[in-house]
């Protein structure tokens, strides 16, 4: 499942009359107590939700399977590999979807007329998508991340790469040019995998990693349009182990994510239009969709309210609405505009310790007009 078009999606969705369950789980658990809490926490949760009246037939079914998926994951009958997981469910709409990620969640149980997404938006940024490339010489391998880990290797080894077997009778300039095809060979095949991926992958960074000369040949090797992805450069060696390149791989795509997001902030920053800053003018832009990027500071947290007549909203909560005098609900600021945003094919980025981001009030936007 493509994770950033399903969030859209369920983002476009509009209020329904039927209860939507969004489940958000931490299953890096420690203990079965750990384990047996989290599963009485979802159960009495979902049963706060529907409250104590009759709730009608999709809301039962909904708990029913949401509680039957949650005791399997706690009896480790299914998942177990996973760090987080994220469940949506509305049986009125027809929607129920699992997110497995090895990016833990904050445990959360909510039941409202739409989804809450910010916690899957959030996880989707630490867990962004990249390519990583391991060579060497003698062969390579690939790992693809998603959600914070790696959900797809390819390795290949040179069998007869020259060194490996005796071969004696051989001049030396003959036997550098053998040893030189095998190299040009083995990393052409390695380039052609990891371009196949990217174009299959769309949007991805990618990163390579190995002796300096080796990452050098090998990007040779591979076309302009995916050197142009390339996030970074890691000297490791090719014998090095996969936990200790995975390991860097995800470091340096995060860094490469978090550079390229704190470039485009200072930039918006650095205008004189274009922008809005601070919690009103962002609500503002939000309300009229012409937020093109919206910036929060990681952990973003503000209370608010909207009206679901008038699209209105804002950060102290009125008696009633000031545009058409309806009646408003309390929000949370930070989820009302990522849906808002992502509804409207915006972008979303998290900083973390960003001065110019803090000294906006934790949020800025790039507008599209």
């Amino acid at each position: 499942m493509d994770l950033d078009r399903e969030i859209r999606r369920l983002a476009r969705l509009a209020r329904t009359e039927h209860p939507f369950f969004t489940v958000y789980l931490n299953t890096r658990w420690s203990s079965e107590r750990e384990r047996e809490r989290v599963r009485i926490f979802v159960k009495s949760r979902l049963r706060e939700c529907l409250g104590s009246e009759p709730a009608e037939a999709g809301g039962e079914a909904d708990r029913e399977k949401i509680e039957h998926y949650v005791k399997g994951l706690v009896a480790r009958e299914w998942d177990e590999e996973y760090n987080g997981v994220a469940l949506f469910a509305c049986s009125g709409l027809g929607v129920y979807r699992i997110v497995r990620s090895y990016v833990p969640f904050r445990d959360e149980v909510q039941c409202a007329d739409r989804p809450f997404l910010k916690q899957a938006v959030e996880n989707l940024w630490e867990g962004q998508r990249g390519i990583l490339a391991h060579v060497g010489s003698e062969g390579g391998t690939l790992y693809e991340f998603r959600l914070g880990g790696v959900v797809r290797t390819w390795r290949f080894e040179d069998e007869e790469f020259p060194g490996r077997h005796e071969q004696g009778g051989w001049s030396q300039a003959r036997y550098q040019r053998h040893v030189e095809d095998h190299l040009h060979r083995n990393l052409r095949r390695l380039a052609d995998r990891m371009t196949a991926w990217v174009d299959e992958r769309g949007r991805c960074r990618v990163v390579v990693a190995g002796p300096d000369e080796i990452v050098a040949a090998f990007e040779r090797e591979v076309p302009r349009r995916i050197q142009e992805r390339l996030a970074a450069r890691l000297r490791v060696d090719p014998h090095a182990s996969p936990a200790e390149v995975v390991n860097r791989g995800l470091v340096a795509l995060a860094q490469a994510r978090d550079e390229e997001a704190s470039g485009r902030l200072q930039r918006v920053l650095d205008r004189d239009g274009g922008r809005a800053l601070g919690t009103s003018a962002v609500c503002t832009a939000v309300r009229d969709g012409r937020v093109h990027e919206l910036f929060l500071l990681k952990g973003f947290r503000r209370s608010g309210w909207t009206c679901a007549s008038c699209g209105e909203l804002g950060e102290r909560v009125p008696l009633g609405c000031p545009r058409c005098e309806r009646p408003v609900e309390a929000v949370e600021l930070g989820e009302e505009w990522v849906r808002r945003v992502l509804a409207r094919d915006g972008q979303v980025a998290f900083l973390d310790g960003h001065e110019g981001l803090e000294a906006a009030g934790g949020v800025a936007a790039a507008l599209r007009y």
